[in-house]
């Protein structure tokens, strides 16, 4: 019964820190994504044009 508890408790602690891990990635990546200026956003339909043209 004791080694259920361990068990339990220690999952519900990786659980959280997994979830908070996941979500400070996630913010993170789209606060750089938005003030880096080196990546050029190509639209879709440029992409198509730029395929019917070669």
């Amino acid at each position: 019964m004791e080694n259920l508890a361990a068990f339990i408790a220690g999952s519900l602690i990786f659980i959280t820190y997994m979830f908070f891990l996941l979500r400070m990635i996630y913010k993170q990546h789209k606060i750089q994504e938005k003030s880096d200026t080196r990546i050029i956003h190509i639209s879709k339909e440029k992409l198509k044009n730029e395929k019917i043209a070669s």
